[in-house]
């Protein structure tokens, strides 16, 4: 029973770091797209 609650668990945990990967990946994406938008301004300064 206790092993079945570890995997039940560890399953949980998994999970919970496939969110972050993916919430990390979105982030990265934001962060380009900012740095896309930050450069265009730039030009438009200049």
């Amino acid at each position: 029973m206790i092993v079945d609650d570890i995997e039940m668990i560890v399953d949980d945990i998994e999970m919970i770091v496939d969110d972050i990967e993916m919430l990390v990946d979105d982030i990265e994406m934001i962060v380009d797209d900012i740095e896309m938008i930050v450069d265009d301004i730039e030009m438009i300064v200049d």
